[in-house]
């Protein structure tokens, strides 16, 4: 039993034709394609398409994000407002009452009655029987004859 190209062999010395039947047949052990299977898909990265879509829904998102916020703050500038509202309107009223009882109390201490009971009882003083009036209307015969000097 013996191997078939089992012995050696001088290819310079063979003829063209000769190399070209001897020599071994060089192929590939597998095929390499450029640009196919899966990964060159995960190579090339996103798609277009899955970017913008991606940018569509964060801005959707944001959108709804940014109204919310300017709903709450609109919201707590009301109920801010409504407070200081409720606050003022609460002063008012007993700055009404105040004045109420101010005015009672005024048109109380000012009834001259009151106050000559008050003058003649705790002070002594007595009304004048005789009252001196000063007419400064019309200038004195004195005064504008000195005057004319």
């Amino acid at each position: 039993m013996g191997y078939r190209d089992n012995v050696a062999l001088d290819y310079e010395a063979l003829s063209p034709e000769r190399q070209a039947r001897v020599a071994p047949k060089l192929r590939p052990s597998f095929g390499v394609v450029e640009g196919g299977g899966l990964d060159a898909s995960v190579r090339r990265g996103v798609s277009l398409q899955f970017l913008f879509n991606i940018k569509v829904v964060l801005s959707i998102v944001m959108l709804f994000v940014a109204i919310g916020f300017v709903r709450v703050a609109l919201l707590s500038a009301s109920v801010s407002t409504l407070q200081h509202n409720k606050v003022l309107t609460s002063t008012i009223e007993q700055a009404q009452m105040h004045n109420s009882e101010l005015k009672v109390e005024h048109s109380i201490l000012a009834n001259s009655n009151r106050i000559g009971r008050i003058a003649t009882q705790s002070y002594g003083m007595v009304l004048p029987e005789k009252v001196d009036t000063i007419n400064i209307a019309e200038p004195s015969s004195d005064v504008s004859e000195s005057s004319q000097q």
